[in-house]
């Protein structure tokens, strides 16, 4: 059945979690011609641009349609927001994380998202503050806790609070001592407070 829309819909989050966006596109707009949703919308959103099909503009037009249907999905306000913070509109990637977490506190992507996007507009203090609520929401056996750390070093580093990201830094080191980071921020920071051999 060539117009199944829910088969359509399933083909297409397969394409998209194998980052196939154009084939994932090709089926999210089957499905929406037959039966339009909310996460119908947003997957087509997501897929045509980052398949480079459309624009930002574009983008939120579509997610804000589909926000319309469902206006408390955390996924869709997040895929918003990462769809923005990814084309440099840090504000409003800020703002649409800002609504996730109002309505889900304990949403730990939205709160890594929200300080990243505070870290882009130079907002340190509130970057530190959400990544370190994201990484209390994190299990500690995740994978993702490596980019939390690494993020929340960086933005200490920024407010040259250096004793406390050469904290995180060593914690990447410990845990991750196969992979470069860990070692070349704790350096970066070291030869910022004066300790050039060290470093």
């Amino acid at each position: 059945n060539v117009g199944d829309a829910a088969a359509n819909e399933g083909l297409g989050w397969i394409a998209f979690d194998k980052e196939n966006f154009q084939r994932a596109a090709e089926f999210f707009e089957l499905a929406v011609a037959e039966a339009p949703t909310a996460f119908r919308l947003a997957g087509l959103a997501g897929s045509l641009f980052r398949a480079g099909e459309i624009g930002i503009t574009a983008a939120n037009e579509l997610h804000n349609s589909a926000l319309s249907l469902d206006p408390e999905s955390s996924w869709i306000l997040r895929e918003k927001a990462w769809n923005n913070y990814d084309a440099g509109n840090f504000l409003t990637a800020k703002n649409v994380f800002e609504e996730a977490v109002q309505l889900w506190p304990e949403d730990e992507n939205a709160h890594a998202g929200l300080s990243y996007s505070y870290y882009q507009i130079e907002d340190y203090e509130l970057a530190v503050d959400h990544i370190g609520k994201a990484i209390a929401l994190a299990s500690e056996e995740d994978p993702i806790i490596f980019s939390h750390k690494e993020h929340r070093a960086f933005a200490l580093w920024s407010l040259a609070r250096y004793r406390q990201a050469i904290k995180d830094a060593e914690y990447l080191i410990d845990k991750f001592p196969d992979n470069s980071n860990g070692y070349v921020i704790k350096a970066r920071i070291l030869h910022d407070m004066g300790a050039t051999n060290e470093a």
